[in-house]
């Protein structure tokens, strides 16, 4: 009996990380420096220079990555999560979440940062979630930013999308 509860365990395990996206569910990107991992059901649609990927339902994006390269100089992490932030004080609804400390490969130095903001996409105010992976090299600062309508964007996707940057040999 025992064997077939602990059976059932493990096959509710697989299962169940089997519903999570992993490496293999992303459709893989490239910029100059930054390679990272978004979801296959995401279309690309880059922008403004920026490597840019959008989670669409009817027609309105609801979720969207941005890959942006080299746009400040820092000589920390910690400074360069504050530096991108700066901006985003002035969006209703803002509040910022603890900086973290992450491991990207490739990096010098490397933070993320969890927020919340309200989403005016669609007229309609609605509560909206941000991730930011900031990571160093030297003194450039690679963000690849996830935002998107709280309910539409689920943890599991941002996560596999944080889990996939590295930055390459540059």
């Amino acid at each position: 009996m025992k064997r077939r509860v602990l059976a059932l365990v493990g096959v509710l395990v697989v299962t169940a990380a089997g519903c999570q996206p992993n490496g293999s569910d992303l459709t893989q990107v490239e910029a100059s420096r930054v390679r990272v991992g978004y979801p296959k059901q995401w279309q690309r649609a880059d922008k403004d220079g920026h490597i840019t990927a959008n989670k669409t339902e009817g027609g309105r994006t609801v979720a969207q990555l941005t890959v942006m390269e080299r746009v400040i100089k820092a000589t920390t992490a910690d400074l360069a999560v504050s530096a991108m932030q700066v901006g985003r004080v002035t969006q209703p609804g803002y509040r910022r979440g603890e900086s973290s400390e992450l491991d990207v490969k490739g990096a010098k130095d490397a933070r993320r940062l969890n927020y919340t903001y309200t989403s005016s996409e669609g007229g309609t105010p609605r509560p909206g979630v941000g991730t930011d992976v900031i990571a160093l090299v030297e003194r450039d600062v690679y963000v690849v930013r996830i935002t998107g309508l709280k309910d539409k964007v689920a943890q599991s996707e941002i996560d596999a999308i944080v889990e996939s940057i590295e930055l390459k040999e540059g």
